[in-house]
């Protein structure tokens, strides 16, 4: 057997590498998580969802968890082909399975859930979005709320208690207004993307949670959020991924080698 190296191709080689970690916790007052997590990564790219269940008993765990598998079932598997329209469309089929799962067990009527999603590609993130579970983007010292909450309190000039009635989630009704958009990575930049439930952000303020973003770690990150948020009460379900995405030097790649072996 011999050996000879070839140079990639630089076209081959990813230009961002992700690194994140993801957790849900019951927190302090809930007996069941009804919120489900997504997260997975491959070279270039990487698949991030927080579902929040509602509905009761287990309805909410129920309807959470059929979202985020049939989002992912309904992914191609090639991570080139991500785009808004790609998942706007899995969404709308977790949706449907939703009701249809309902119709056909009386227990589970008027289930429902939150939905939030980030598909990335190289230096493009695409997102879609459902319900009051939020995607953040840092960048530099800017720290942006990405999605936009559908709830009544968003609309302004609700009772006290109402905060969260959600106007829009999956479950609802037979066809579901999705959120989406693209986001384009500068190759100067840094970033760090959140994704949580609303047990997070009901816990900690923006600031709060900006300073916690600080910790280099995206491990440490996401436990020290979900530790902060138990400790100022944890009165719901917490759920959290922190993704990193920083950009390769590629500027030797044509020079980068690898040894293939021969017969």
């Amino acid at each position: 057997m011999m050996s000879i190296f070839v140079a990639n191709n630089k076209k081959s080689v990813p230009v961002w590498t992700l690194k994140g970690h993801s957790d849900s916790n019951v927190g302090k007052v809930r007996k069941n998580n009804e919120d489900s997590v997504f997260f997975k990564v491959i070279p270039g790219s990487c698949v991030a969802i927080v579902a929040d269940g509602m509905g009761g008993h287990a309805g909410g765990e129920v309807a959470s968890k059929i979202a985020v598998d049939t989002i992912v079932e309904n992914l191609p598997g090639d991570p080139k082909r991500f785009n808004e329209n790609v998942l706007k469309s899995a969404l709308g089929k977790a949706n449907k399975k939703i009701l249809a799962t309902a119709n056909k067990n009386s227990s589970l009527k008027g289930m429902g859930c939150t939905a939030t999603i980030i598909a990335s590609w190289n230096n493009s993130i695409f997102w879609a979005h459902v319900g009051d579970s939020r995607f953040y983007l840092r960048h530099d010292s800017n720290f942006e709320q990405i999605t936009s909450d559908h709830s009544l309190d968003n609309l302004g000039g609700t009772n006290e208690g109402q905060s969260h009635i959600l106007i829009r989630a999956m479950g609802l009704y037979k066809d579901v207004e999705i959120d989406s958009g693209t986001i384009m990575l500068k190759d100067e930049l840094s970033y760090r993307a959140l994704l949580c439930s609303d047990g997070l952000y009901d816990m900690l303020n923006d600031d709060e949670i900006k300073d916690i973003l600080k910790i280099d770690s995206p491990y440490l990150a996401t436990n020290c959020l979900i530790a902060m948020s138990n400790l100022k009460g944890g009165h719901d379900n917490i759920s959290v991924i922190v993704i990193d995405f920083r950009k390769n030097d590629v500027r030797n790649s044509n020079n980068i080698t690898k040894e293939i072996k021969l017969p």
